[in-house]
């Protein structure tokens, strides 16, 4: 039906054209000149709309389809963007939750290691103080063993000095003649038996 109208128009185009051409009326007044200018107009514009009807409702119905492509893309991507905004403020939300935990652990384990810390410097000490006791220990026998053999020896150089001092050469004479007497009277004793 469409179809029908638009050949009839174009069927009664050309006469328009013939009727206000100028070359058919010689006395033309401004008022026919822009009629038959916008004739014109309306008969080529339209002329070309309906040539490239099937090419601009194409180019029409592929630009909506592109456009429509788009804006669900768009509406997809905002979709995607208003997601990703609210796993961010639901990270950012859990994220002061996660930095608390964080410093309590954080404490948590500074007080565990500073306890053990403390443990291990203890025994430390404790080692050092058996260690300082051996020693001392050590140090204390083995300054007594050296005494002791200082005394020993000053105790023989003075014997020896005593005894040298006593067995002088009349003493010497003395105490034999002493052991003499005493081997004398023991055998008086033995020989009276």
């Amino acid at each position: 039906m469409k179809v029908l109208k638009d050949q009839r128009l174009f069927s009664i185009v050309p006469l328009f054209l013939f009727l206000f051409s100028p070359e058919s009326s010689h006395t033309s007044g401004p008022s026919l000149e822009m009629v038959g200018k916008i004739i014109n107009f309306i008969v080529l514009f339209g002329g070309l709309g309906f040539l490239l009807r099937k090419t601009i409702l194409k180019y029409f119905e592929e630009r909506i389809a592109l456009t429509k492509k788009e804006l669900d893309r768009a509406s997809q991507e905002k979709e995607e963007g208003q997601r990703r905004r609210e796993e961010i403020v639901r990270r950012y939300q859990r994220l002061d939750e996660e930095l608390a935990k964080i410093r309590k652990d954080s404490l948590r384990q500074a007080e565990e290691r500073k306890k053990e810390i403390i443990l291990l410097a203890q025994k430390e000490a404790q080692r050092l103080r058996d260690l300082t006791g051996k020693e001392v220990d050590w140090l204390y026998q083995k300054h007594l063993w050296s005494l002791k053999k200082y005394a020993a020896e000053m105790a023989v150089k003075l014997a020896r000095e005593k005894i040298r001092k006593d067995l002088s050469t009349p003493t010497h004479h003395q105490l034999i003649q002493k052991s003499i007497d005493n081997l004398g009277k023991v055998y008086e004793k033995f020989s009276a038996r």
